[in-house]
This record gives C-alpha cells, sequence and structure tokens, in this order.
C-alpha cells in the first residue's frame, strides 16, 4: 500500500484527490475522496460543511496504459443548515461523477466515442485492449440513451446501419461528423427512409 505523489492528482478527476493506491493483480485501486470542503445542498442549494457520515462508492476510471482502474471515493453525506429545506441531510455531489453512476463521465465518454467510431463488436475489442472490459450490447446500448442533437445546424452527415436489438440492424444512425454527436435513430434502412430523412434537412452539405 503506497502513497500517490500530489503531481498524480492529475490523473484522476479534479474534484479528487488521492489518499493512497493498492495494485490488485491486473488492476489498481485508489483509495480517493473529494477536495472540496464543503457541499451544496441539491434542493435548496445552500452550502454546508457540517458532516453527517462518510460511505464509500466504487467508481470505475479510465485505464493506465491498459490497466484497468477502480476508484473507492470516500463521499460524504452533509447536514443542510437551511431551516426552510425539507431535505435535512443530503448526499454531496461530485462534478465528474453522475449521481449513482458506476463509472466516471470521462470513462463514460471514451466508451461512447469507441462506440460511435466503431460500432459494437470492434469497440469491444478495442476496449479490451486498452483495458476495459465491456460487452457490445452494453457499447451499443450508450447510443441509444443519447439525446439526439439539434439537426437544425448540421452540415456534414454520416449515415450508417444501426441494430436496435442484437443480431437486428433495422435501424439507422445519423452522426454530425463534426461534432461526433448522434443526430437522429430512424427504424428501417431503406433508400426511401434515408432520401426522406435527408429532404428534411436542407442544411446538409455533406453526406457520408
Amino acid at each position: 500500500m503506497n502513497h500517490l505523489p500530489p503531481r498524480s492528482r492529475r490523473l484522476l478527476p479534479e474534484s479528487l484527490h488521492s489518499i493512497q493506491v493498492d495494485a490488485r493483480g491486473e488492476t489498481l485501486e485508489l483509495l480517493a475522496e473529494p477536495v472540496a470542503g464543503s457541499a451544496r445542498c441539491p434542493l435548496c442549494r445552500a452550502s454546508s460543511t457540517r458532516v453527517h457520515s462518510r460511505y464509500l462508492r466504487t467508481i470505475a476510471d479510465l485505464p493506465w496504459r491498459g490497466i484497468g482502474v477502480t476508484l473507492q471515493v470516500r463521499t460524504r453525506k452533509f447536514f443542510c443548515d437551511e431551516f426552510a429545506c425539507e431535505r435535512s441531510i443530503f448526499c454531496e455531489r461530485l462534478p465528474e461523477i453522475t449521481a449513482y453512476a458506476r463509472k466516471t463521465d470521462r470513462l463514460e465518454e471514451a466508451l461512447l466515442a469507441i462506440t460511435l467510431e466503431l460500432g459494437g463488436r470492434a469497440g469491444a475489442r478495442l476496449a479490451a485492449e486498452l483495458g476495459l472490459l465491456v460487452g457490445r450490447d452494453a457499447l451499443l446500448g450508450r447510443i441509444k440513451t443519447i439525446r439526439p442533437a439539434d439537426t437544425e445546424n448540421v452540415t456534414v452527415l454520416g449515415i450508417d446501419d444501426f441494430g436496435f436489438k442484437r443480431g437486428n440492424a433495422a435501424g439507422t444512425i445519423m452522426v454530425d461528423l463534426e461534432s461526433h454527436t448522434v443526430v437522429d435513430l430512424v427504424r428501417g434502412h431503406s433508400t426511401e427512409l434515408i432520401a426522406d430523412w435527408l429532404r428534411r434537412h436542407p442544411n446538409l452539405e455533406v453526406v457520408a
């Protein structure tokens, strides 16, 4: 069990600082805690420094040189001192970790980028090479949860097959190739369907 040097904090999300690191086989486990000394109540937004209790959250993070990384985040519960607030105790929110999530936001963004570039099967193979164990179905599921972007300003569009279910490619995915964001998911992949979609978006300049 070793203490991490201060400069290695840059390897963590900015809202956390490391306490210790433990190498377990082919994985690294880091004990970390929030940098901020206070937190805001999610209901009334009042700031509090009175800690009620602490608990550990297990969060997967980006790998280090192909080695999987798990964060044990010592998260706090605070008392809300706002008299009129209905919530007397609240859990602090971490900027780079969504509430109840088991992965850091930056890891989720990396997995989504892999999926958009390579798809499910090839994306899962690359993820494994990088030290990320995730199946093809889990990768494809990330695309289906994306909130479609505004299509009015899209000028460079990519079109490809998309399967809403495993083994089923009866769908079409539209991607803004400049911002690398999903524009739309459409059921079906006929020429008529795609042509109709393109007619309803006259601002497009390039379609790939």
